[in-house]
């Protein structure tokens, strides 16, 4: 594991974004094969909750018909895609471990306009906060 949570602060170390700078959903070889996915391409993850775009890693470490994302990467933030609507009864937390999602294989022209529309939205998300926390 290279970076941590949000990445608030691994991300900002040269040698981690060096050694992991974008996010890899993790592919299990059955389903890439299946899908016409091949390590590095890049994929489109769809939930009822929207999509992001990112490259795929093909490895065993995820079972068949299961794909693994982290949350490090604004870029491409799997929690974005995950339910957030119920809560635990007891903790009170949202369920960010499972959603059925879509695969499919997406391409470098689609990856860099997700790039800058989410880019976009990402600033405005911050200079939001930013005006949040200075009028309150």
């Amino acid at each position: 594991v290279q970076h941590y949570h949000t990445g608030t602060m691994t991300r900002k170390s040269p040698m981690l974004e060096l050694l992991s700078p974008e996010e890899m959903i993790e592919v299990h070889p059955a389903d890439a094969q299946e899908l016409k996915i091949n390590e590095g391409d890049f994929i489109r993850v769809e939930t009822k909750r929207g999509h992001i775009v990112a490259r795929a890693t093909v490895t065993d470490r995820v079972q068949k018909r299961t794909i693994f994302g982290t949350f490090h990467y604004w870029e491409a933030c799997c929690n974005e895609l995950t339910s957030a609507g119920e809560l635990d009864p007891i903790c009170g937390i949202p369920e960010y471990k499972i959603s059925a999602a879509k695969v499919s294989k997406s391409s470098p022209t689609e990856a860099a306009e997700w790039i800058k529309t989410i880019g976009d939205v990402y600033k405005l998300d911050l200079q939001n906060v930013g005006a949040r926390s200075v009028s309150g």
